[in-house]
């Protein structure tokens, strides 16, 4: 029996407008016909009545609702001159018409769907950031739906508090709407007075916790990047019944889930470009078709591992990225002039040290920038750790292999087959990389094809080539 039947529609909007988590509003319509029907008749007023939620914070929602449309506006123009140069234009006044108030419900289904998936990427990241071992944790694919299963404990967007989620979502959707201004795509489709003013409109100050957390984003999208690669590389995945049998994985992978070091565990002709630190500039596209055409078993492991190397031989960084986005350079924190005063973020500010590179990457990786306080991490003083506490792993290391092993052994302690060696699942002793031996299967010429905006499910079942 559907109990939500029994109520009258009000209250049915009610319950779904305390929900903020899609995932968790997938489950519920998939289990009551009735808040289905009710939740496909309110959609556009509960998405509405979010936004302005959020716009009670000091942040205001009005940013993040014009990056969203900027967003959705220069996807839908992005072979179209005048009308690129219409909305970036109207996107750097911050003057693209309010769907809402235009009643454009094309356009609102649209932001429907685009905050949707910006939900599910936060939880991922808030999961993967607050987990007992990150690193660990960073090698699970991206999870852009939860719905199959109920994992009670699952961080959700209803676990944050308003600002949290307005820190996030402002982030999230600041980031990809960078990555489509600072593209040289819409670089040659505007006029170049015209680009370089919008271009220069964008930029975060280096200063303010905005830009700190952009580059928290990054580091979030260069680790998921970075769990594609660990499946090509068939990186040991540290399941809690094998942890005891397990060596565990030395300094710094202990601490720091790298993307870099899991692309270099896949065999390489040394001239292949190592993608990890570039593919996050492509914002949030990619990334999610990768996750969804994976996550659907429409890719083997074979065909990934193919479509990366092809990619990494073939792709041009210049041709997808303009050298002067704000993001690329980064040199460290900045935060001189917004130190909040009090609170959890202050007190991992005077934990960190600004010239330890590693540190920050860590601490971003960490969602540091985003909680109000430590109620979801398992224990802030081990969890966030210090300059001395990662140098005493370092100094761990340095005393147990000699200098020219060190990185053989970090490479072993990554690899599933080395662990199952260890653990006594094989018998077979593996073989230590020492050249290429795999030859390039060549993916096909698919011109034409382009990587689908991130809020929409592929068209295709197979990865594009958006590089040709």
């Amino acid at each position: 029996m559907d109990w939500f039947a029994e109520m009258p529609p009000e209250l049915r909007v009610m319950i779904m407008g305390l929900i903020s988590s899609h995932s968790t509003i997938l489950r519920l319509i998939r289990a009551s016909p009735t808040m289905l029907t009710q939740y496909i008749i309110s959609k556009p007023s509960l998405l509405h009545d979010f936004l302005e939620d959020l716009d009670v914070s000091h942040y205001g929602s009005r940013d993040i609702l014009q990056d969203a449309l900027g967003i959705i506006h220069l996807e839908d123009c992005q072979f179209d001159r005048e009308s690129a140069s219409y909305y970036a234009g109207q996107w750097s006044l911050k003057r693209i018409p309010d769907p809402f108030r235009e009643q454009d419900h094309t356009t609102i289904l649209k932001l429907c769907r685009l905050f949707a998936r910006i939900g599910m990427f936060i939880e991922d990241y808030i999961n993967k950031a607050s987990a007992s071992a990150p690193p660990a944790a960073y090698l699970r694919l991206p999870q852009l739906a939860h719905v199959g299963h109920v994992d009670i404990a699952r961080i959700t967007l209803d676990d944050l508090n308003r600002s949290e989620k307005c820190r996030l979502f402002r982030a999230f959707v600041k980031y990809d709407i960078s990555c489509r201004i600072h593209s040289p795509q819409l670089e040659n489709l505007i006029e170049s007075g015209q680009y370089t003013r919008i271009a220069q409109s964008s930029q975060v100050h280096p200063g303010s916790w905005d830009h700190e957390a952009l580059h928290c984003v990054y580091e979030y999208l260069k680790g998921a990047y970075g769990s594609f690669f660990a499946l090509c590389a068939d990186s040991w995945r540290q399941e809690a019944s094998e942890l005891q049998k397990g060596r565990p994985l030395l300094y710094p992978d202990n601490l720091y889930f790298s993307a870099d070091a899991h692309f270099a565990d896949i065999i390489w002709p040394s001239q292949y470009r190592n993608a990890a630190s570039y593919l996050p500039y492509l914002g949030f596209d990619l990334l999610a078709q990768l996750s969804t055409l994976v996550g659907r078993k429409q890719q083997t492991d074979e065909q990934l591992r193919s479509w990366f190397r092809s990619l990494s031989s073939e792709w041009t960084m210049t041709h997808w990225l303009l050298p002067d986005h704000f993001l690329i350079h980064d040199h460290g924190l900045g935060l001189e002039a917004c130190d909040p005063k009090e609170g959890h973020r202050h007190q991992l500010l005077q934990r960190l040290s600004r010239d330890y590179f590693l540190q920050v990457k860590i601490y971003r990786q960490r969602a540091w920038a985003f909680f109000d306080d430590s109620r979801l991490f398992p224990d802030p003083a081990t969890h966030f750790p210090t300059t001395d506490g990662i140098e005493e792993q370092q100094h761990a290391v340095r005393l147990q292999f000699c200098s020219c092993s060190i990185e053989v052994n970090r490479r072993r302690r990554r690899s599933r087959k080395w662990q199952d060696y260890w653990a006594g699942r094989s018998l077979d002793k593996p073989k230590d990389y020492c050249g290429d031996s795999e030859e390039q299967a060549k993916i096909e010429d698919d011109y034409g094809l382009v990587i689908p905006p991130f809020f929409n499910d592929p068209a295709t079942e197979k990865l594009a080539a958006f590089w040709r």
